[in-house]
């Protein structure tokens, strides 16, 4: 664009930015943003709410904020959307105690929070699975006078769902209409995964219709969460027929859908169906992805169907994809499959094994070979995520070196990873296969004491069974 044909002042410069940083350009934006201040066009709060809200999503918080402190340092004051977007980075990084800082100061500088800043807050809380912190500034908002909209109410909903405290979660459902609010699409899925994780189908079923019934056309999440709900309960031949209605019907069937049918049978040991509904993929000209070609070699590799497997594992197109679905069949099941050795079979010794492995090797099956692939991902530059990092550490924990595995605890830190509850579970596991009980014991109150993470039923059956066994007291 010419100067001449148009005078650009900082209305066109913040649209162009905040195009760029939503198409997630930042480094084109902040070219544009010093361009600006060489041509003498100042720029507003809108102008470095964008810049700092693309830096923020791309993780690049020292300069976010170098930023902000620019913007303050010209006297531009930061209005509830820049305080909101802030509020949203911290968030979205689980910094709680910096959001509620952000919280603080907004208020200090006589900025009124609107609804969008007490729900992202909210967000915030739930993602951390701190359902009593979210609720808490649920109420504060109301106090203060603020109306909760859907997202508000979608957002607590959820949280309670995930936290399998259903009846509070349908008292809020309940209690929408009568605050003049519609649930929308997201929040019906919301109550409909939290009904099927309660095994309450019945429920689940009557308001699938339900949400028919008002006029709200359920999506392919909602499809995906009903079918999952069916299979993971059992029901797995309502939720065949519930996919050939939804064939039937011309609705849009995803791969997601095709990979819940595909593990649900398989895990029933019904191979024939598995295999019609993954040959079905290619002439719907779906992709199967890496979820789907794990659960296919899984099962087959679980029912000893090895040359199955291998034939399956060969035709997967993408080499990086079948080094991911190799470690994590590998990884994940225990087993080693023949197809993994890409050309002429080789022996386990031909494997290399890393030198920080500990020595005692007895009865360690393949959990020894699992562990250089990590190294071989970090090298092809494919990315691991908290899933490979526990199956590092399973791995670990099984060839006695639990400790070894405590050591990934650090690197999965550096990568921006959370332990979950599986992490620990697995660390738990590994101290009292090592015998160390009372560190087991320790940790596991230690995780009681932080509520940080909250200890499922294999970590609770991991202890309870130790101490039953030995008859130890702690």
């Amino acid at each position: 664009m010419k100067e001449g044909s148009c005078k650009l002042d900082t209305i066109v410069y913040t649209t162009i930015i905040d195009s760029l940083c939503k198409d997630r350009m930042v480094d084109d934006a902040l070219k544009l943003f010093s361009k600006m201040d060489e041509k003498g066009i100042f720029p507003n709060v809108v102008t470095y709410t964008s810049l700092i809200h693309g830096l923020c999503n791309f993780g690049r918080w020292k300069e976010a904020t170098g930023m902000f402190r620019e913007m303050l340092d010209r006297g531009i004051a930061p209005n509830v959307h820049m305080y909101s977007v802030l509020l949203d980075a911290c968030t979205k990084e689980g910094k709680m105690k910096e959001a509620e800082g952000v919280l603080e100061v907004m208020i200090q500088r006589d900025v009124h929070p609107d609804v969008v800043t007490y729900s992202t807050l909210m967000d915030g809380y739930c993602l951390q699975g701190h359902i009593d912190e979210a609720t808490r500034v649920f109420n504060t908002m109301v106090e203060r006078g603020l109306h909760p909209n859907v997202f508000s109410y979608t957002i607590l909903i959820n949280g309670y769902c995930k936290k399998m405290k259903i009846d509070e979660a349908m008292h809020l459902f309940q209690e929408m209409p009568r605050m003049g609010l519609q649930p929308n699409t997201e929040t019906f899925s919301a109550m409909l995964q939290g009904l099927f994780r309660s095994s309450k189908c019945g429920a689940a079923r009557k308001l699938f219709n339900e949400m028919q019934a008002v006029g709200i056309i359920p999506n392919s999440q909602s499809y995906g969460i009903l079918l999952d709900g069916l299979c993971k309960n059992g029901h797995i031949s309502e939720a065949l027929s519930l996919f050939h209605m939804m064939k039937r019907n011309g609705l849009d069937l995803n791969v997601v859908m095709y990979s819940i049918l595909i593990n649900a049978f398989c895990k029933d040991k019904k191979f024939d169906t598995a295999r019609a509904l993954f040959s079905n993929l290619s002439s719907k000209r779906l992709d199967p992805n890496v979820k789907t070609y794990t659960m296919m070699i899984q099962g087959l590799c679980e029912e000893g169907l090895l040359h199955e497997a291998k034939e399956l594992f060969i035709a997967i197109p993408d080499i990086m994809g079948r080094i991911i679905i190799g470690w994590e069949c590998l990884g994940a099941s225990g087993y080693c499959p023949e197809f993994w050795m890409s050309g002429r079979r080789r022996g386990r010794q031909e494997m290399p094994i890393p030198e920080e492995i500990p020595e005692q090797q007895e009865g360690v099956g393949h959990h020894a070979i699992a562990l250089p692939l990590i190294g071989k991902l970090h090298f092809l530059g494919i990315p691991v995520n908290i899933c490979t990092f526990n199956i590092a550490i399973n791995c670990y924990c099984r060839v006695n070196g639990v400790y070894f595995g405590f050591s990934l605890l650090g690197t999965l830190f550096k990568c921006s990873y959370t332990p979950d509850v599986t992490t620990f579970s697995t660390l738990i596991n590994g101290l009292i296969l090592q015998d160390k009980t009372p560190e087991a014991v320790q940790l596991f109150k230690k995780l009681m004491r932080m509520r940080e993470i909250e200890p499922n039923v294999v970590m609770y059956g991991t202890i309870i069974n130790r101490l039953c066994r030995t008859g130890e007291h702690y």
